[in-house]
């Protein structure tokens, strides 16, 4: 028989470790098996690798000592990353579009309420926050209550508006809202923002988009808040982006470039310089553009580098110097054995090499890379492709009957079976 001391450390160890392994878990399943069986509710955190705040969530609010208790007392957690594809039906069934999100469930998996969005640089607040949402305090309904008996809360229209609705995609009900706060308050300043809101649902709306709203909006010179202005000018771009009209395009980057806010300047002028490329249009100023974002310190590490650099070079006649470029790059910054991959400098160097049709080898060898870390429809695809290219053409039509087997609308299937019957003939 074990000492007394020795089987109470033994059992000690054992539930710790068993805490341990469903503080934020990889396994959905048995998390929410604990969860039914223990009748604890759920957190669940869909995040990806380049996602800004689900790294924050990371280093600063889950390794929290007081958060961690909180959650350990309170809940059984779980983790998902939403780029992976053994992961593809949780994040369908959630309806994840935005990261990272938080999703607050009952034992059986049903949800409660979702935050989107980083809220956790204070512990306190963002516990309150997880406590109202499971009374059913943030939801919309609620909200939408509190707000009809305070029209003139600039704070609680804001809630409804960016929480609630644009961060879930609801842009029906953005609008709905929008033009009951444009009835019901007595400040213009919160009509003028309802106005705002207003234009984005219009603009957003799936089933019928209308950027008169925004540009209405953008004529009168009502709004003052540059962020505003700037998320207007943003949306327009978007608009014309699906449409792919070139010259709006244009115009709306070359507005957008102005705005010289932090974290969002350098991305609008790597951006823009990346279409001026892809569309040869004015090089000058693409060139330009590529110098404003490489003079940054600390850029020389990111993909953007060699990718606008290997442009650049090969816009003035050199696409094998863009290759040199890119390929020392890849050697220094992205080696094989880097534990942290990213999938962006293989993606980079692979839209280089199919835009101008050079080093598709290489480019075939990262596809497989990609693959190997995500084995999605794309993926696949793009493999399919550049097997095609490096004349495999019998490996090509085999990737794509894989793909076949992961699809999942008729559509889908027609456009494969389209595209294996190209692949057949040339």
């Amino acid at each position: 028989m074990k000492p007394l001391f020795t089987l109470i450390l033994s059992v000690y160890i054992f539930f710790s470790a068993k805490c341990d392994t469903i503080y934020f878990d990889n396994n959905y399943n048995q998390v929410l098996k604990y969860a039914l069986r223990d009748n604890k509710n759920v957190i669940i955190d869909f995040y990806t690798n380049w996602c800004g705040g689900c790294r924050q969530y990371e280093k600063h609010t889950f390794i929290d000592s007081s958060f961690r208790q909180y959650v350990l007392d309170n809940f059984y957690s779980t983790k998902i990353n939403a780029e992976l594809v053994q992961n593809k039906e949780i994040t369908k069934k959630y309806s994840i579009s935005a990261y990272p999100t938080i999703i607050l469930t009952c034992p059986n998996g049903i949800e409660i309420d979702r935050i989107v969005g980083y809220e956790g640089d204070n512990i306190k607040k963002f516990i309150a926050l997880i406590d109202n949402s499971l009374k059913g305090k943030e939801k919309l309904k609620y909200l939408d209550s509190l707000y009809s008996v305070n029209p003139d809360s600039i704070e609680l229209m804001r809630k409804i508006a960016i929480e609630k609705l644009i961060s879930t995609n609801d842009y029906k009900n953005l609008i709905r809202f929008s033009e009951t706060v444009i009835n019901k308050s007595h400040k213009s300043e919160i009509k003028i923002e309802a106005r705002f809101f207003y234009a984005i649902g219009a603009i957003k709306d799936n089933s019928n988009p209308n950027p008169y709203p925004i540009k209405d909006i953008l004529k009168s010179k009502e709004l003052s808040d540059s962020g505003y202005i700037e998320e207007c000018n943003l949306q327009l771009l978007y608009f014309y982006d699906i449409l792919n009209l070139i010259d709006s395009i244009d115009h709306y980057y070359s507005i957008l470039i102005k705005f010289k806010r932090p974290g969002g300047h350098l991305g609008y002028v790597r951006d823009y310089a990346r279409f001026l490329y892809e569309n040869n249009r004015k090089i000058n100023i693409a060139d330009s553009l590529t110098e404003e974002y490489l003079s940054r310190p600390g850029n020389e590490g990111d993909h953007w580098t060699p990718f606008l650099s290997a442009h650049s070079a090969a816009k003035h006649g050199n696409i094998l110097k863009g290759v040199e470029i890119f390929d020392n790059w890849m050697n220094k910054y992205s080696p094989p054995w880097k534990e942290d991959k990213s999938k962006w400098p293989y993606e980079f160097y692979i839209n280089y090499a199919l835009f101008y049709k050079v080093s598709l080898n290489k480019a075939l060898e990262y596809a497989k890379t990609l693959e190997g870390l995500n084995a999605s429809k794309n993926n696949k695809k793009m493999v399919a492709k550049l097997l095609y290219l490096n004349n495999q053409r019998e490996k090509s039509i085999e990737k794509l009957n894989e793909v076949i087997a992961m699809v999942e609308t008729a559509k889908e299937k027609n456009e494969i079976d389209e595209l294996i019957e190209t692949y057949k003939k040339k």
